[in-house]
């Protein structure tokens, strides 16, 4: 952060345009502060993963490891490279609460699974018909199923993912 500091006031003094020097502060500003709450708009996610019951079928385990290893990797090259200290907490930061997400969805899914089979929380569930007709008739029950984001001819939709 003092890199920026130095940076921003070597422009004043270089004579730079006062639209340059002000848009650099807010950009360092905006850095600083979104990067801060961005690490308490995680709790919301964990707050909700925790709460689930279906084995947390909505988080992207790819994409939340993915996201650990951009903001791990982002805070070292910011410390590495640029000896940005404060960039390396803040990246951190989110990385830690990016393996709190992954890490109680793990949790979550190995005791759905536990509880439920091994087959809980998969991707594609049986089309819902109206179960009491096929009864009555005998008429064979749909085996069709609903792959996710799908939508059957009725409106009924598989909004689970992996």
């Amino acid at each position: 952060m003092d890199d920026v500091l130095t940076t921003i006031a070597g422009w004043a003094v270089e004579g730079r345009p006062l639209l340059w020097i002000i848009g650099g502060v807010a950009v360092a500003a905006c850095f600083v502060v979104f990067n801060t709450v961005r690490i308490a708009l995680y709790l919301p996610q964990l707050r909700t993963c925790l709460r689930d019951r279906h084995g947390c079928p909505t988080i992207n385990l790819f994409t939340w490891c993915s996201w650990i290893i951009a903001n791990a990797s982002t805070g070292l090259y910011m410390w590495m490279f640029q000896g940005d200290a404060w960039g390396l907490a803040l990246n951190m930061g989110n990385a830690a609460m990016c393996a709190a997400t992954v890490a109680v969805a793990l949790m979550k899914r190995r005791r759905h699974r536990k509880a439920h089979g091994p087959r809980a929380g998969r991707l594609s569930v049986a089309l819902e018909g109206n179960e009491g007709e096929h009864r009555q008739t005998g008429a064979a029950q749909p085996q069709r199923a609903l792959q996710v984001g799908q939508v059957d001819d009725r409106g009924a939709f598989d909004h689970r993912g992996a």
